[in-house]
């Protein structure tokens, strides 16, 4: 029953990650993302829960707070839900314990579900934007690539459809990370 829900999109060739779903508002997924090599330094294979589910945005939440003081996803939904946008959480998790490892928050903009990202191509609709809020290793999970994997995960994304853009919101002292992965501030 999820599967009728959600729409599958293939990521763009020569992606480090593997094809996936975008899930539908209210459920989630997990996928695997394989191991890989960057810069000489070998990464494992990472477990990815994504979607919106209340599970995972209270888990995510929850991370985030760790870092951010008052992240209120009641409050961000309202004001986002005014122009049709929705929260959208990536997170690396360990399958056993399903405890969250690192979390990437953002929005969806746009239409994302009726049309399908198939082997490169998406079918023209209006324009979409991926906005990312927040990003988030806790300090004994730092150094092992998962942010800088998640975020791979979403500019991949982004690039499997037409028309579609990913900005971020970020805070001043994070500026230089965000210039480090390609971003224009």
């Amino acid at each position: 029953a999820d599967e009728d829900l959600a729409r599958a999109i293939a990521l763009s060739e020569g992606s480090s990650a593997c094809a996936w779903t975008w899930m539908a508002p209210g459920y989630s997924s997990t996928m695997t993302l394989p191991a890989t090599e960057r810069n000489h330094r070998r990464f494992p294979a990472l477990t990815v829960e994504h979607g919106s589910a209340l599970s995972l945005i209270a888990r995510g939440t929850a991370v985030l707070n760790e870092e951010f003081a008052n992240v209120d996803i009641g409050s961000d939904f309202k004001k986002w839900s005014k122009i049709g946008a929705r929260p959208y959480f990536f997170a690396v998790v360990e399958p056993h314990t399903r405890q969250l490892h690192s979390v990437l928050r953002c929005l969806l903009d746009g239409d994302f579900e009726s049309s399908c990202a198939v082997g490169g191509f998406a079918p023209q609709c209006s324009h979409r934007r991926i906005v990312i809020e927040y990003l988030s290793t806790p300090k004994t999970y730092q150094g092992r690539g998962y942010a800088s994997r998640l975020l791979q995960l979403v500019k991949d994304a982004a690039l499997s459809f037409s028309n579609c853009n990913v900005f971020v919101s970020s805070l001043e002292e994070s500026c230089p990370y965000w210039m480090a992965h390609d971003f224009v501030l």
